[in-house]
């Protein structure tokens, strides 16, 4: 929906197919219209999700490359730092899918 105007677009599942994993209920996108048509989708930068499903917590784990797999509220799975348990909200980049920082 146009928040200026309220005009209201229909757009098929398939273009959103690879940006299901960023969007949640809600989330604002930016729809690139040409005659009409749908030529792109522009998500906002830095998404915030929760993270569902990830390993334990290791102890002693230092600030060293060492990640753990992680599965977001989305399904999208992601490497986090080996301190991040789950239930805890993070912020993820949509560019590269990319974990960022706690939210």
């Amino acid at each position: 929906m146009d928040l200026e105007n309220y005009e209201q677009f229909e757009v098929g599942e398939e273009q959103f197919s690879p940006l299901a994993p960023f969007l949640l209920e809600g989330t604002e996108v930016v729809l690139g219209l040409f005659q009409g048509g749908l030529v792109n989708v522009d998500l906002p930068m830095v998404v915030e999700l929760v993270v569902t499903e990830t390993a334990p917590a290791l102890k002693h784990a230092t600030a060293q490359a060492q990640t753990k797999e992680a599965v977001l509220e989305t399904g999208l799975k992601i490497q986090v730092p080996p301190y991040l348990e789950a239930g805890e909200k993070i912020k993820v980049d949509t560019r590269d899918g990319r974990f960022i920082s706690r939210a």
